[in-house]
């Protein structure tokens, strides 16, 4: 998983992106489900919030583990699941295209191998949108040229409303482009204004939050102190908050997307909150999180390794857990500090407390937990 609209997993969360993930191993391949896309899952979920197409073909599943739909389910969201997964590969063809241009060597050279490991999952999601949308990725390509020659100008002549418009119009175009392809013209301008926001509210987020690395680096940031931080991932929030309310108002107060964006605005707060209190951080505070990060680094290669194992090997027993288990009792789909989530590895979680998530699994993670 990977983007920046990462929520808070409960149950109908859950079904949705274990729904998601069947069509893009299915559509691209068992290894590009490591690019399974937390902003792809946005926008399905904005277009089941939508009734673009019948919602009770989604089962009430916590997990795919893999399996391909069967022959016999139900398909009425196949037509935006098949855009939403082709997204996800576009988020992940221009990611690494972006690290090989602005990545150091090391970067590069990951980028360029993974551009040519996926190479056949890329022509095919190019080759999907010029059948389905031409000239859909000409029109991105330009604005992402746009976003790029800002970054060739002096940082601080670009004011925050400015130097958004090419990537929160990137997404207004990816959002409205769903929408045309079913000739759904009625939710074209809200489906506009989410994405607008939404891209708006991912640039400044990741303004605010790599300030420091970038200056390090030497990468282009507008961002130059904490304060302009500070200013950056307020307008993330007010964004974000933006759309949770244009989420609730039109598809209903119990819509998923209106809950995700306002559970992204939350983290983001909550992160504000933890960078205010930075300073009274201990070493071994520190030192914990690091060890953290590098777990999650060593996770995400282990789950790269399962997702090369074929499906019917793992299916006899060459494999003694799922990929989407492998993560589940390290950390619950929530984060360390934060109240468990209510759906979050049901049976793996304590409730007796706040802090307390995983402290003892009690349960068969290969038939219970998800």
């Amino acid at each position: 998983m990977f983007g920046f609209a990462r929520s808070e997993f409960t149950a109908s969360y859950r079904s949705v992106y274990s729904r998601l993930c069947q069509y893009q191993h299915g559509l691209y391949g068992k290894r590009s489900a490591l690019f399974h896309s937390y902003d792809a899952i946005f926008l399905f979920a904005c277009a089941k919030d939508a009734a673009m197409f019948n919602s009770e073909c989604i089962k009430n599943q916590t997990c795919c583990r893999l399996r391909s739909l069967d022959k016999d389910d139900s398909k009425e969201d196949q037509i935006v699941a098949e855009y939403c997964t082709s997204f996800a590969m576009l988020l992940t063809w221009v990611k690494l295209q972006d690290d090989v241009i602005d990545g150091k060597l090391l970067v590069k050279q990951r980028a360029n191998f993974l551009l040519w490991l996926f190479r056949n999952q890329i022509e095919k999601m190019k080759s999907y949108f010029n059948k389905q949308l031409p000239g859909f990725l000409e029109n991105l390509n330009t604005l992402v040229n746009e976003h790029h020659c800002l970054e060739k100008q002096d940082p601080s002549s670009h004011a925050i409303d400015s130097y958004v418009v090419p990537t929160a119009k990137a997404f207004q175009s990816v959002f409205v482009s769903l929408c045309k392809l079913l000739n759904n013209h009625q939710s074209e301008s809200t489906f506009s204004k989410i994405g607008y926001d939404f891209g708006a509210s991912l640039i400044a987020f990741d303004c605010g939050v790599d300030w420091k690395k970038d200056l390090k680096n030497g990468d282009y940031n507008i961002v130059k102190d904490e304060q302009s931080a500070r200013e950056m991932l307020d307008f993330s929030i007010s964004r974000l908050n933006g759309v949770s309310e244009l989420c609730r108002n039109q598809f209903g107060l119990e819509s998923i997307s209106g809950k995700i964006a306002k559970s992204i605005s939350e983290r983001i707060t909550t992160r504000l909150l933890d960078r205010e209190e930075v300073s009274s951080k201990t070493i071994s505070q520190s030192l914990y999180l690091r060890t953290r990060r590098i777990l999650s680094a060593f996770s995400f290669l282990i789950r790269a390794v399962i997702f090369t194992i074929p499906a019917q090997k793992r299916a006899k027993g060459y494999l003694f857990i799922d990929p989407c288990c492998a993560l589940t009792c390290q950390h619950c789909f929530c984060r360390v500090g934060e109240k468990a989530g209510e759906a979050a590895c049901e049976g793996c979680m304590q409730e007796s407390g706040a802090n307390s998530c995983c402290d003892d699994c009690t349960k068969d993670c290969e038939k219970d937990c998800c």
